[in-house]
């Protein structure tokens, strides 16, 4: 690749002298053609001897550059000529050529299956067997995962210690398996003749760890997203799996499978005959209220300033008047409790 860009900026660089040439040349034809104008007499030309030899025309560097150029490089029509950057001479000395990263590169061996655990995770056995065979080495304690102060446990809430609780596990089991992978390049630097089935077996644990810590950190976010869906769509994204998307490729299917249920059992589903019966009849509709008219306030139980006022006055039953009166009506027969044949 860089023999390629110095040949085409050679090219290009020759190219560019060749208009610049061309440019000097036509200036001159142009003074010329003025001058012969401006004279008032034709210049004759002086014929040339025979016996003076044709001198001879040395090649321009341009010219022994675009010779030197291969053919299929000069007639590609692709190469861009009109804007071009100044040739530095010490970019081989900079060593800074880089290729653009590929988000995909290399394989590995088909008995290292780690897709299974990317998208499934770890059983308990699995992962007790593990950390119970492996542990921490005792110059570097800081790979184990802190403990939360008692002091600020005590403050948190439950979610909170929960969410705590999960990013400890997680830190424990990238902890382990860097020890792992550590005691691995220990041995192989200290040890001339290594056990490599003991290395390869140790190396398949830390894969295992990280790969299941991949898996939790999926499920964190999954956990943290759904919420913030509709509660309908959770049925259904909860049974899917991640692939190159976190909820998968096929989600636009399902969503659109989903739609389409929706719709036939809401033309399955049986009208309810109260909610028919409620409705308003479109020939009598309801008058609405006009104005700010407003029902009467709600009646309150609230104390005024001072208390209740209390009545002590009797009433018409109770006074001694009514009494004189009822007994007055009851001796005439006008009362109505009075015998008829008083």
């Amino acid at each position: 690749m860089p023999s390629n860009k110095k040949l085409i900026k050679c090219i290009l660089s020759a190219l560019d002298e060749k208009r610049k040439h061309k440019r000097r040349h036509r200036r001159r034809h142009t003074n010329k053609s003025r001058t012969r104008s401006r004279s008032p007499t034709r210049r004759l030309s002086t014929p040339s001897s025979d016996t003076t030899e044709p001198k001879s025309r040395t090649p321009s560097p341009d010219r022994e550059r675009l010779e030197d150029i291969p053919p299929e490089v000069h007639d590609n029509p692709n190469t861009d000529t009109t804007e071009m950057e100044p040739i530095n001479p010490y970019k081989e000395d900079l060593d800074m050529e880089y290729e653009e990263p590929q988000p995909y590169n290399g394989q590995i061996h088909k008995d290292i299956k780690l897709n299974h655990i990317l998208t499934n995770g770890l059983t308990k056995e699995e992962r007790d067997t593990i950390t119970k065979k492996h542990s921490v080495p005792d110059n570097c304690t800081f790979l184990d995962a802190p403990l939360l102060n008692p002091e600020v446990k005590a403050v948190l809430t439950e979610s909170s210690k929960l969410r705590d609780h999960g990013i400890e596990v997680s830190q424990k089991q990238v902890g382990l398996a860097t020890s792992i992978i550590a005691k691995c390049m220990t041995e192989l630097i200290t040890t001339e003749e290594t056990n490599k089935k003991r290395i390869l077996a140790n190396l398949a644990d830390a894969a295992k760890l990280l790969a299941n810590t991949h898996f939790y950190q999926t499920q964190t976010r999954v956990k943290l997203i759904s919420p913030l869906l509709d509660k309908n769509l959770n049925q259904i994204l909860s049974k899917t799996k991640r692939d190159s998307f976190l909820y998968g490729e096929n989600l636009p299917e399902l969503l659109k499978n989903l739609k389409q249920m929706q719709q036939v059992a809401a033309q399955l589903k049986k009208p309810n005959p109260a909610q028919s019966n409620t409705r308003p009849n479109s020939n009598n509709p309801k008058r609405p209220r006009q104005g700010n008219r407003n029902g009467p306030p709600p009646k309150t139980n609230m104390k005024t300033r001072g208390g209740p006022r209390k009545n002590n006055h009797p009433t018409n039953q109770q006074h001694p008047r009514w009494k004189q009166h009822s007994e007055r009506a009851y001796q005439q027969g006008r009362h109505r409790n009075a015998p008829a044949n008083r």
